[in-house]
């Protein structure tokens, strides 16, 4: 599985303030996917960001920015212990339909989580992970 083909690379503004100096922040610490970066490697890699910018069958109008905004917060945090590799895929694509997009997160998750990657999954509510489109593989304890 090309994970390149279900993702689109990482695009935030740089933020306009800093708090911390810049080699204490997060993003500073971890691998993001960029068109200069692709997804690549994931075996050396115990944790994966992944944002689901899917709005479609949900009550909060605009919560497809929700990954973006989340990360952009995130990425101005203090940096984590280096003991494990953090990966930031970027976001995924929507599918034609909100199902399609669950099937691919589904594909995404199992392919994923066989590898032993914790996923952290920012964007999509929880409950749409509940339907039939994730049974599977995909064990809870490795999706946070």
């Amino acid at each position: 599985m090309n994970l390149n083909d279900y993702f689109d690379p990482v695009s935030l503004e740089k933020p306009t303030h800093h708090v911390l100096d810049n080699h204490l922040l997060f993003c500073r610490n971890i691998d993001i996917h960029t068109p200069s970066f692709p997804i690549h490697d994931l075996e050396k890699y115990k944790v994966v960001i992944i944002g689901v910018p899917e709005d479609r069958n949900s009550i909060n109008t605009g919560s497809a920015q929700a990954p973006d905004k989340i990360r952009n917060k995130l990425y101005q945090l203090i940096r984590t212990n280096n003991k494990f590799k953090i990966f930031d895929l970027g976001n995924m694509k929507a599918g034609k339909t909100h199902e399609d997009t669950l099937f691919g997160l589904r594909d995404i998750l199992n392919e994923l989580t066989s590898l032993d990657i914790i996923c952290i999954i920012l964007g999509v509510r929880i409950s749409s992970l509940i339907p039939p489109a994730l049974y599977g593989k995909t064990s809870k304890r490795d999706i946070i």
